[in-house]
This record gives C-alpha cells, sequence and structure tokens, in this order.
C-alpha cells in the first residue's frame, strides 16, 4: 500500500466522523491546514483539510483543490528528494573520486620526497666521491712527481729532490717518499746544499768570489762572463766576441777584468760598463789586477806580457818566445812571475830586471807564497819552489804532468794537482804530508782562507774537500770535468766551474752526518735522555761526550779500554764499565769509582736514577748508591755477562758464562734462576716486567718470573741480543747474518738480513722501526715487515745503533773509530721544514716544468 492511499482511507474516516457530529470550525481548520502544508508536514495538513470537509461539505470543491496542491507538493518534495539524493550519491563519489586522488597525491609527495632525499644523498655521496677522487688525484700526482723527482737525482740539485719529496710528504707518507728523503740526508752529500746553479750556454772556464764574498763572476766558453748573487741571480752579462779564459775582480770589487779568445782583455764596471779594452796580437791567457788594483797584467798566445793602467793605457811590454800561460803580481807588486812554454820569468818592475827560472818541461803555472819571497812552478811532471834570486830549493814530483800548484796561506804547505789522478800536500822542505786521490785526473787544488781545508777538482766529475790529514769531508758532483773550485773569503762557500755547462755554489756550513771519532773501536754509543747529546766508549781507553753538530763536549780518560758508557736516566750523570766503573758530571768530573776484584764488562743505572748494577768477570753482579756505597752482591759460578734493572727499578736479571740467568731483588735476594744449557749472552727484561727474554746458543727464550719457559725461537748460530719492542708485542734476536723478530707465540714476523754477523738490533721509541748493525759494515733501518728501508754505511763492523728518544736521529759505533749520527725518515723531515733557509728553493722554471705547486 502505497502513502497516497494510506491518506486517501485516513481522509474518509475523517469525513464519517465529522458528519456524525457536526463541525462549526472551517475557517481554523483550513488554516491550520495551510500552515502545516507550508512547513511541509504533509499529514497534518491532509487531516486537518479533510476535518474541514466534513465540517462544510458545501466547501468540498475548494477543499479538495488545496488537497490536490498538497499531493502537488508531496510529489514534488519526492522529485526533488529524489534530486538530492541522485545529487547526495554523485557528491559522495566525486568526494570519494578526489580521496583517492588526494591519496594518490599525498603517495605521489611521499615518493617524490624520498625520491629527492635519495637523489640528494646520491648526489652527497657522488660528491664525496669526487672529492675522494681529486684528493686521490692530487696524492697521486705528487707521488709521481716526487719518484720523478728521485729518479732524476742525479741530473737536479738534491736540494730541488728534497723539496719535491716534502710536498709530496704533505699527501703521501709511504716509504718510496719518506724514506727516500732519509736516504738522502743519510749520504752526507753537500750536492743538498748546493746554494745555486750557475748556467752558461758552453763550458765554465772559471768562477770567482768578489773580495767581500757577496758575488761570483763566471767565465765561459760561450763567449761571456756573468756576475751573479749567491742565489744564482744573474745581475750583469760581459761579452767578448770568443770564449772568455777567466775573469776576476779587482781587490776593491769595483772592476772586473776579463780575458778572452777574441785577442782582448777588457775592463768593465760593476754596472756591465766597458771601461777600457786591452788589446793583443792573439788570444789574451789570462789577466790580474795589482794588489793596490791600478795596474794590470795580461799575458797573450802574441808571446808577450803587458802591464795596463785602468784607463787601459799600455804601461810596459815583456817579450817571450813561445805562448805565455799566465801572469800575476806579487802581494807588494813589486814583481810579476810569468810562466811560459818551458820558462818562468820573474819581473822586478823597480828595477827592471829578469830572472829566468829555467825547466825542461811546459810551466802550466807560476805563483808567490803569500809573503812574495818564494814561488812555485808547475812543470812538467814536477812542482819546483825558487826564491826570488832564481834558486831552485826543493823539487816535488809526480807520476804525470802537474797542472797547478800553490801555497797555503801561512805558506807552510804546498798543494799540487796532477794528471796523475792525485793531488799532494806538501811542506816546505819537500816532505809529502798527504795524498788525496780522484778517479781522474785533477785540474786544480786550493786551500781554504783558514788553510785548514783543501779543494780539489777533477775530470771525474767531482770537487772534493779534505782536510790536512787527508780525510775526505765533501764530494760535490757535476755532470761534466770540474775546472776549479775556490772557496769564499769566509770559507763558508765553495764555488765549482765545470764543462757541463755550469758553475755551483756550495754551503759547507751544514754537516748533516756528524762524524764522532776516537783512535780505537767504539764499542757503544747512547743518547742522553733530551736527546741533545751522545756518550761514545772506546777502546782507546777514553768515553767521550759530543753534541748533536759532532762537537766534543768533554773527554772523560780511563787507564784501560772502556765498554759502555751511558747517561742517568736524569740526564744528570754518566757511568763507564772499564776495569772498574766510573760515575761522572757532565762536565766530566769524576765523581765515584766502583771497583770488583776483575775487570768489569758493563754498567747501567736504575731507570730511577738511584743505584748502579755492575757486571764484572769476578763472578758477580753489585748493585750500588749514587754515593758508592754497596747495597748487595749477586754472586754467580762464573764471569757476568750483563745485569739490567726491571722498568720499576725493583729488580735486577743478571747473565753469566756459568749458563745461568738470576733474578734477584734490591737487597740481593735471588728470586728465580733460570738455566740454560749454553752460553748466555744477554737478557732483559718486558716493558712491563712481566717476562724476561735471554740470548743463549741457538735459541733466545721468553721466561715468566717463576721461571716457567714460554716462547723457544730458534735459530741456526750464536745469538747475540735478544730485546722486546717497546709495547712488549714483539722480540727482535740479533743471530748467525740476520735478526729475526717474533710475535708472543713465538711465531715468526719477519727476517732481517745482512751479509755479516748481526751483533745487535733496536727498535725504535715507537716501536714500528727496527736497526740492526753487523760485521758487513753496516747498520740498516727495517720497517715491522722486513722491509728495508735505509742502509747507513761504516768502514768497519758496525758494533752498535741505537735510536734518539725523539725517533728522529741514530748513532751507530763502529770498528773503523769512529761514531756517526744520522737522520731517520721523520729526523730528516723534520729538519727540512726547520731549516727551510738552508736548502735551495725550487726555481721558478722547475716548478713550472714539473707541476710543482706551492
Amino acid at each position: 500500500m502505497t502513502r497516497f492511499s494510506v491518506l486517501l482511507a485516513f481522509a474518509f474516516l475523517v469525513v464519517l466522523s465529522a458528519a456524525g457530529q457536526g463541525c462549526p470550525y472551517y475557517k481554523h481548520l483550513m488554516d491550520q491546514g495551510t500552515q502545516f502544508q507550508k512547513d511541509k508536514l504533509y499529514e497534518k495538513a491532509l487531516k486537518k483539510y479533510n476535518a474541514a470537509k466534513l465540517c462544510a461539505p458545501e466547501q468540498t470543491k475548494l477543499i479538495d483543490q488545496k488537497i490536490t496542491q498538497l499531493f502537488s507538493d508531496i510529489e514534488q518534495e519526492k522529485i526533488e528528494a529524489e534530486k538530492q539524493r541522485k545529487a547526495a550519491q554523485l557528491a559522495q563519489k566525486e568526494t570519494k573520486k578526489q580521496q583517492l586522488l588526494a591519496e594518490k597525491a599525498k603517495k605521489e609527495a611521499i615518493s617524490q620526497r624520498d625520491s629527492a632525499r635519495l637523489a640528494q644523498l646520491k648526489a652527497e655521496r657522488q660528491q664525496g666521491i669526487a672529492e675522494k677522487a681529486t684528493i686521490e688525484a692530487q696524492r697521486q700526482r705528487d707521488t709521481a712527481q716526487s719518484l720523478f723527482w728521485v729518479s732524476e737525482s742525479d741530473k737536479f740539485i738534491l736540494g730541488g729532490v728534497l723539496r719535491s719529496l716534502e710536498k709530496g710528504s704533505k699527501y703521501v707518507l709511504s716509504i718510496p717518499i719518506y724514506e727516500r728523503i732519509a736516504r738522502i740526508f743519510n749520504k752526507g752529500d753537500k750536492n743538498l746544499f748546493i746554494y745555486s746553479i750557475l748556467t752558461h750556454q758552453s763550458a765554465v772556464n772559471s768562477a770567482v768570489f768578489s773580495p767581500d764574498g757577496n758575488h761570483i763572476m763566471t767565465a765561459s766558453y760561450d763567449k761571456t762572463a756573468k756576475v751573479w748573487d749567491l742565489r744564482g741571480n744573474k745581475l750583469i752579462t760581459l761579452t767578448h766576441q770568443d770564449p772568455v779564459h777567466s775573469a776576476k775582480f779587482s781587490p776593491d770589487g769595483n772592476r772586473i777584468i776579463t780575458a778572452s779568445y777574441d785577442k782582448t782583455a777588457k775592463v768593465w764596471d760593476l754596472k756591465g760598463n766597458l771601461v777600457a779594452t786591452l788589446p793583443h796580437q792573439g788570444p789574451v791567457r789570462s789577466a790580474a789586477f795589482s794588489p793596490d788594483g791600478n795596474r794590470i797584467v795580461t799575458t797573450s798566445d802574441d808571446e808577450t806580457v803587458k802591464v795596463w793602467d785602468l784607463a787601459g793605457n799600455l804601461r810596459t811590454t815583456l817579450t817571450h818566445q813561445g805562448y805565455v800561460y799566465s801572469a800575476e803580481f806579487s802581494p807588494d807588486g813589486n814583481h810579476i812571475v810569468v810562466a811560459t812554454l818551458k820558462t818562468a820569468k820573474v819581473w822586478d818592475l823597480k828595477e827592471n830586471k829578469l830572472i829566468t827560472l829555467t825547466h825542461r818541461g811546459s810551466v802550466s803555472s807560476a805563483v808567490f807564497s803569500p809573503d812574495g819571497t818564494y814561488i812555485v812552478v808547475a812543470t812538467g811532471k814536477t812542482a819546483k819552489v825558487w826564491d826570488l834570486r832564481g834558486n831552485k830549493l826543493i823539487t816535488l814530483t809526480h807520476q804525470d804532468p802537474v797542472y797547478s800548484a800553490k801555497f797555503s796561506p801561512d805558506g807552510n804547505r804546498i798543494i799540487t794537482a796532477s794528471y796523475d789522478k792525485t793531488a799532494k800536500v806538501w811542506d816546505l822542505k819537500g816532505n809529502l804530508i798527504t795524498t788525496l786521490p780522484h778517479q781522474g785526473p785533477v785540474r786544480s787544488a786550493a786551500f781554504s782562507p783558514d788553510g785548514n781545508r783543501i779543494v780539489t777538482t777533477s775530470d771525474d766529475e767531482t770537487a772534493q774537500v779534505w782536510d790536512l790529514a787527508g780525510n775526505l769531508r765533501t764530494t760535490l758532483t757535476h755532470q761534466g770535468s770540474v775546472s776549479s773550485a775556490v772557496f769564499s773569503p769566509d770559507g763558508n762557500h765553495i764555488v765549482t766551474a765545470s764543462y757541463d755547462k755550469t758553475a755551483r755554489v756550495w754551503n759547507l756550513k751544514e754537516n748533516l752526518i756528524p762524524t764522532l771519532t776516537h783512535q780505537g773501536y767504539v764499542y757503544s754509543a747512547e743518547f742522553s735522555p733530551d736527546g741533545n747529546r751522545i756518550v761514545t766508549a772506546s777502546y782507546d781507553k777514553t768515553a767521550k761526550v759530543w753534541d748533536l753538530k759532532g762537537n766534543l763536549l768533554t773527554t772523560l780518560p780511563h787507564q784501560f779500554p772502556v765498554f759502555s758508557a751511558e747517561f742517568s736516566p736524569d740526564g744528570n750523570h754518566i757511568v763507564t764499565a772499564s776495569t772498574d766503573t766510573k760515575i761522572w758530571d757532565l762536565k766530566g768530573n769524576l765523581l765515584i769509582t766502583l771497583a770488583h776484584q776483575s775487570s768489569g764488562r758493563h754498567s747501567t743505572f736504575s731507570p730511577d736514577s738511584n743505584r748502579i748494577v755492575t757486571a764484572s768477570s769476578d763472578n758477580t753482579a753489585k748493585i750500588w748508591n749514587l754515593k758508592g756505597i754497596l747495597m748487595a752482591t749477586l754472586p754467580h759460578q762464573g764471569p757476568v755477562r750483563s745485569a739490567a734493572f726491571s722498568l720499576d727499578s725493583n729488580r735486577v736479571v743478571t747473565t753469566s758464562d756459568d749458563n745461568t740467568v738470576k733474578v734477584w731483588d734490591l737487597k740481593g735476594n735471588l728470586l728465580t734462576t733460570l738455566l740454560h744449557l749454553g752460553y748466555v749472552t744477554s737478557a732483559a727484561f718486558s716493558p712491563d716486567g712481566n717476562r724476561i727474554v735471554v740470548a743463549t746458543d741457538k735459541t733466545a727464550k721468553a721466561w715468566d718470573l717463576k721461571g716457567n719457559l714460554v716462547i723457544t725461537m730458534t735459530h741456526l748460530d750464536y745469538v747475540r741480543s735478544a730485546q722486546f719492542s717497546p709495547d712488549g708485542n714483539y722480540i727482535a734476536v740479533a743471530t748467525d747474518k740476520t735478526a729475526k723478530v717474533w710475535d708472543l707465540k713465538g711465531n715468526l714476523v719477519a727476517t732481517l738480513p745482512h751479509q755479516g754477523p748481526v751483533r745487535s738490533a733496536a727498535f725504535s721509541p715507537d716501536g714500528n722501526r727496527i736497526v740492526t748493525t753487523s760485521d758487513d759494515k753496516t747498520a740498516k733501518i727495517w720497517d715491522l715487515k722486513g722491509n728495508l728501508l735505509i742502509t747507513l754505511a761504516h768502514l768497519a763492523y758496525v758494533s752498535s745503533a741505537v735510536f734518539s728518544p725523539d725517533g728522529n736521529r741514530i748513532v751507530t759505533t763502529s770498528y773503523d773509530n769512529t761514531a756517526k749520527i744520522w737522520y731517520t725518515a721523520e729526523g730528516a723531515l723534520k729538519w727540512l721544514k726547520e731549516n727551510n733557509d738552508k736548502v735551495p728553493q725550487l726555481t721558478e722554471e722547475n716548478k713550472k716544468k714539473y707541476g710543482v705547486e706551492d
């Protein structure tokens, strides 16, 4: 039944009810029906209309119109409701659609956000990779550059090599770079200290310093002479038409004289202005100023010697028979000595007399003694000394022609240079003092201004610096024959001239590898705790204290050979072991002598510096305080080889020929005995004091303090020493022709080979390096993997080597009667950075050529 049918039935019942009762409220019912209809209360409105029909049937037609309108409104409401329902459905669908779109957009936004984050992370990662790649490329470039410079080091200044290595070390601290710095330093090569290279286009004939030592004059086959400062900056160029044979400064340094194959000598001022031309008819061999600087003497192949004033006016001509090689004034300016084909002639300028000094061979040089009373002439295979009257005093003989001969500054010695590959030093009686050998003919030889050193030059492409005893101090290298070398007026520099088209200025003040000399074997050397001093012990019956530059500070004399010497840990005392033990202060004052019944072998301080333990062949070790009072005697059944304190200073370990190792307290109570089957050479505590390593027969053994054997390290030959690393994790053993490194489990970590028996092996303070010494005349530095880093050479067995406390240096001792101080890689680089002004900088040309950046 529809809603409309229900309403009709209901209306019919209302009409029947009204007909039975009568209804006077027609108008009121109609008003109420109309109001309900407006309010859309359709059911109530219909009731009112039907009631009105019963009350006033005569109004039925009107009321039916109202009812019809009512149903029309109901139908319209129904249609509107349907429309709204459909609209609501559409809205719901749209909302759902929008929700879906929103969710999709949200997911898209989240996805894009995640993608953006991933992209950012990727970009950051790529940036990091790019930065690492840039750094790696830079590192590789610097490494390649550094290695290139090392490989080319024979062609360039070593200072330049070091500069490149230093820059490379900022990026790479690997062995190929870092250790190569140390190798260069440990050659002790003066090539490191070339102040400058003075370049010509052809061979350099001569190079000299100005009187004040601030400038250098070079003469070359390239037809020029050039003036330079000490750093190699070219100041002026003086030009001839042919090669320049020589160039010299005037005594006051204000004029220059050049001699050339273009048949002229020329006088110049320091600005390069030509002052005068001095002509000859042939090539000019030499030109020199008088001592007062007012005259010039020239020699020529035109067989003449000429004397000129500074304005170029010819004052005197002296004619010879043959080429005239050289001429020079006497110190007082009153004589000239001339070297010609087979004679030397002395020209007295005051009396105009000529003295002839006749020789059988060609005369290559003739010079006055410093006081002007003698002349030494190099001729044939001899040098001859004459007085001014023409009397021959002595003859100095070589095996081949003599190129030059010169007096020492005090006039008491003569140096000769010969084609026989030697220079020789003589006294004025003709006695040979020393011979200075080269590998090729010796072109020149000259004394230093103080007369204590000699520089020689040779066709073997070297100049060499010697002391008066004939000891070679320095070798200076070129790439061609070295024609001349002279000291600067202060003796701190040398300038060499070479056929390699360069002159080179060298700094002699630096001595990288000091040599500490004794008169007998050097057994040991130790650094002071602050690393600033070294004490050496020698067979020559002395111990000596030195600074790091090799200066002797004090000598500690003994009656017999000194086997060991060391500083106290607080640095205030020195203990030496000879037949007795002595304690000294740092000034060399003897404080106490500690005696055994037989000769002593070893002595050492306790780590707290309060006690000393001595080991003796009288079958005892003894503990003493610093006042020399005996605190305890530690007996053995045989000579005691060594004694050492634990790091806490509370225990002592001793070794003896009775095949035992014993551990004691400070009162002399025996704590442990370690019995061995063979010869015991040394024993040492581990850093933590919990183990002892013993060197014996063909083994090294590690024990705990209860006497339990922890490790046995087997070798093929006699074991000389065994030592723990600073961290206690490794043991270095010196034996046969190797040193070996073991871990605490007894695993062999590395083998360090030599060509002869190894005497010692010691760790660096950081434990990362090991230095070994051998009868093969070398000490060698290794890393813990067994890679050889540096070899340090002596002339005989190397008996010991130790690192300095900071690890920057090593001191080695040898049976060649010396100890030497060397640089480690770290020490060399540190020195280079701290002494930036002493090593030449890279030239701008080389920086550009090899891509070196500051």
